[in-house]
């Protein structure tokens, strides 16, 4: 997400490079049966030609303890699971509009109550359309569907941004959700400050699954719904060459029927990354 906004914000060079490493780490409050996860990835962004946009990503992820998960997409483990992520997006970019493809394969490996290693996989795949100034809005469109050995999500969401002035932004939209049969849906709003340094806060509330969120490159396989979340993301420029980001999440879940989690639960989680242009 970050190099995508860099890679507009850096428009009117033929050609760079973005090279970004970030961690990331996830508490569970009110909830004993989950362990905290820690992510470490690496990422490429590159902008070709002031109109091509390619990038890749590659994430492990690994828990702090045991637990047992039952839910859709996750078989029963009880041993901390292993995992790993690759992702490839390509898109292109005109000076009023841009479009993304997005694809992703994650495999994940943990050991069943009989002692047996067992690994899974799924993927998914991922097309954003953003259009620029359009009726006095920044409008964008997505759409993802994600697979898994038992599960099929279907993701539409549609957004505009209100430009007030050259810094601020005001950004509101909906997102449809499509899973086993039946729909869910959310609201979204957000605030932005737009600059060398940048911040974002931004909301949502709906019920919803969310095993995986390509388009952010963010991963939960999770079983359970998300009622509502927050989100407090700053960034600032050091130097011409680099950008530093730190951004803070705050997530609250519901369990489903098919899920070991026995009751409401909190997510907290702290991401930090860096930056290079080249």
């Amino acid at each position: 997400r970050q190099g995508l906004a860099d890679a507009q914000l850096g428009r009117g060079a033929p050609d760079q490079l973005w090279l970004a490493l970030f961690a990331s780490g996830t508490v569970y409050g009110g909830q004993t049966t989950r362990s905290s996860l820690y992510t470490g990835a690496l990422r490429l962004d590159a902008q070709l030609e002031d109109r091509w946009v390619l990038g890749a990503l590659y994430r492990g992820l690994g828990t702090t303890a045991s637990f047992t998960g039952g839910g859709r997409g996750m078989g029963s483990e009880t041993a901390a699971p292993i995992q790993s992520e690759g992702h490839l997006w390509f898109g292109h970019a005109a000076p009023d509009w841009q479009l993304v493809l997005h694809g992703a394969g994650i495999t994940r490996s943990a050991a069943t109550r009989a002692g047996v290693q067992q690994v899974y996989g799924h993927g998914g795949a991922a097309a954003g359309l953003s259009a620029m100034a359009r009726f006095g809005l920044e409008w964008r469109a997505s759409a993802v569907t994600t697979w898994y050995e038992d599960l099929t999500t279907t993701q539409l969401e549609g957004t505009g941004t209100l430009l007030l002035g050259d810094r601020w932004a005001l950004r509101a939209g909906a997102r449809t959700q499509l899973a086993e049969g039946g729909s869910t849906s959310a609201a979204l709003a957000a605030i932005e400050w737009r600059g060398p340094w940048s911040m974002t806060l931004s909301g949502e509330y709906g019920p919803q699954r969310r095993p995986v969120d390509l388009e952010a490159g963010v991963l939960y396989d999770l079983p359970d719904q998300l009622q509502w979340a927050a989100r407090l993301q700053t960034s600032l420029m050091l130097g011409h060459r680099a950008r530093a980001w730190l951004a803070a999440d705050l997530e609250g879940w519901r369990p489903l029927p098919a899920s070991a989690a026995p009751a409401d639960s909190t997510a907290t989680r702290i991401s930090a990354g860096l930056s290079f242009s080249f």
